[in-house]
């Protein structure tokens, strides 16, 4: 497995209501394996904390694990508490649609579509800069 969590919630639309939380992570494959799901009657930050809680009995704290979320802040809080050793990154998907829907520039998307696919800090100054660059270079013209 790698240490790598990816969580998120869903509103149950059909006959039953309320909410579905879940956990996945991938093997070296890229083969997608379900860790834990929970269904519920709303998202919220004590069935986050109830979640989280539950997932640390079989996958411990750990300063090498990553959890991706969306841009939640119950999800973030909930993870600073239950596992404060790991790193938390956001989805780049959900990322850049919250970025279109309150800018709604695509040059800024196409800016940032470029960004988030670095790896390290380092990579991302490097593109960053990169980006901010060739901008200034375009705009001089």
């Amino acid at each position: 497995m790698k240490r790598m969590i990816v969580v998120d919630g869903t509103f149950l639309k059909a006959k039953f209501k309320g909410s579905l939380l879940g956990s996945s992570t991938q093997d070296g494959d890229f083969h997608l394996y379900p860790l834990a799901f929970e269904i519920l009657d709303s998202e919220n930050d004590d069935f986050w904390i109830w979640f989280l809680r539950g997932l640390k009995i079989v996958i411990p704290n750990g300063e090498d694990l990553v959890f991706v979320s969306d841009c939640s802040l119950s999800v973030a809080k909930t993870l600073s508490t239950i596992y404060p050793l790991t790193h938390h990154g956001i989805c780049r998907v959900h990322l850049l649609k919250n970025i279109k829907s309150q800018f709604g520039k695509k040059c800024l998307i196409s800016s940032i579509q470029v960004v988030v696919d670095a790896y390290t800090q380092f990579e991302f100054h490097d593109i960053f800069q990169a980006a901010a660059l060739a901008t200034t270079m375009k705009n001089s013209y």
